[in-house]
This record gives structure tokens, sequence and C-alpha cells, in this order.
């Protein structure tokens, strides 16, 4: 990320500061004409992902698999969350997705909204990725999650 005529970088510190989870930036850009105070949130290490085997629905020509999101902290993670679906392989397409991420890198990556509501500790939500079905090979791909603030 290239933030232009940067001033100050500071993290919060959970009170005064802001979110201990943010790192916050002031910038001059356009030869410091303007100016621009920004957060980037840091990605929330607290979620832990799983995933189920494949289901194939020949029919549909559709592939299906469940993805389960668990907040492992002992706080709430805020929403929304969403799940971007990264390097998927070349073969088939996420056929669900909401959208293509905007605000979170990389970008124009395929992503789904797990929970717009966040996730309380120890709590999980799963979501059904479909996929077309592929005509060889298996289906790849990584998965990054992220939390609050505006969609992916």
């Amino acid at each position: 990320m290239i933030v232009d005529g940067v001033w100050a970088l500071t993290f919060g510190n959970g009170v005064s500061l802001g979110d201990a989870n943010a790192l916050y930036f002031s910038s001059g850009p356009s030869k410091e004409f303007d100016g621009v105070f920004g957060r980037l949130n840091l990605a929330t290490p607290s979620l832990s992902v799983s995933r189920s085997g494949f289901s194939v629905n020949v029919g549909a020509n559709k592939v299906f698999q469940t993805v389960t999101i668990k907040n492992e902290s002992s706080s709430t993670v805020e929403g929304p969350i969403g799940m971007s679906v990264d390097n998927l392989s070349s073969n088939t397409i996420l056929t669900n997705s909401a959208g293509l991420t905007t605000n979170s890198i990389p970008v124009g990556i395929p992503y789904v909204t797990v929970s717009s509501s966040g996730l309380t500790p120890g709590a999980s939500a799963n979501v059904v990725l479909q996929f077309t079905l592929p005509t060889h090979g298996g289906i790849t791909y990584h998965i990054h999650t992220v939390a609050g603030g505006t969609a992916p």
C-alpha cells in the first residue's frame, strides 16, 4: 500500500487514541495541498477457518463447500465479516460471490459475506461456497477474512 505524503503513523491504544487493532495515518497528498486522515484495520487473527469436503451436483453443474468461521477470541469481532476467495484455480468460478473486493487487498477478488452483524466469543458462522463444475482438475483457493468497517 502506498500513501502519498505521509505525515504521521500511530497505532490506537484502545482508549483515547482509538481502536488498538488499527493503524492511523495522516498525509498530505497532492504536494501537501490536501489533507487525509485514515485508518487501516489489522487482520483478525482471532477468526479460525475450517472447510468441509466438496459436494458435487452434476445436474446443476455445481460444486459446493461449507466454510465455517469461528471467533476464537474473548471479545466480539465486529461485523460485517467478509471472506475473499483468492488464487482461485482457473478451471472454475465462484458463482455466489457478493461482489469483488474494493476495500481490502488484493483488490478485484470475489468475496462472500459471512456475517453482517459480527460474531460473539466462541460463536461461528457458516457460508456455502458455490463453484462451477470444473471440466478437469480440482478446485484450489486461499481464504482471507476481513472484519469490521465496510464490505471487503
